[in-house]
């Protein structure tokens, strides 16, 4: 559907119920992004990989690395599966939640080293003691480190006119900013 002209994105219905993932959370809208084209293996195999996600540290003023292994489908593309592992939060200890566990992402796309993440309005309300910075670095930083993306849009309802927490504007892609994680040794 998303190959005919005009059709963008696809929303998914169940009697009447949106789609909803494994984990009981909307699926959203999708794009041609969100579907794999797999001519290797069977279209249900999985991949290891390993990703480099950035938390919060205790304080909520800087950034944490963790690296964790993750098993997932191959028809899940790996922008996609970073933001749904930052929507997760983190695993253990030292390491504090950013995004709002009850946002929905409705989409995720890559284009000309752009990657494209659109949440619902649920994003802009933060839920733990976090700088609005260390929020928006920890899914720009861990979108850039781990895909091809050179820079991340951040857009709310398909819109770019979000100020997120009236500090961090969302109107242009944002490069990433290692100036928020903290040094080894503040951890």
């Amino acid at each position: 559907l998303v190959r005919i002209d005009g059709i963008n994105a696809v929303s998914f219905a169940i009697e009447g119920e949106p789609l909803k993932d494994e984990a009981g959370n909307m699926v959203g809208l999708m794009n041609g992004d969100d579907f794999v084209e797999n001519t290797v293996s069977s279209p249900s195999s999985y991949h290891t990989d390993t990703l480099v996600l950035y938390f919060a540290n205790e304080k909520g003023d800087k950034l944490v690395k963790q690296t964790v292994d993750v098993r997932h489908s191959s028809n899940v593309s790996k922008e996609k599966l970073i933001v749904e592992k930052m929507l997760q939060g983190p695993v253990g200890t030292g390491a504090s939640p950013t995004i709002n566990p009850q946002t929905n992402l409705l989409g995720v796309s890559s284009k000309d080293k752009i990657c494209y993440v659109n949440f619902d309005d649920t994003f802009l309300t933060g839920t733990y003691d976090v700088l609005p910075e260390v929020t928006i670095y920890s899914l720009v930083n861990s979108l850039i480190e781990g895909t091809d993306a050179e820079m991340v849009q951040i857009t709310i309802n398909g819109e770019t006119s979000a100020v997120y927490m009236g500090v961090v504007d969302l109107s242009r892609p944002l490069r990433e900013n290692l100036d928020w994680v903290a040094a080894e040794d503040e951890e």
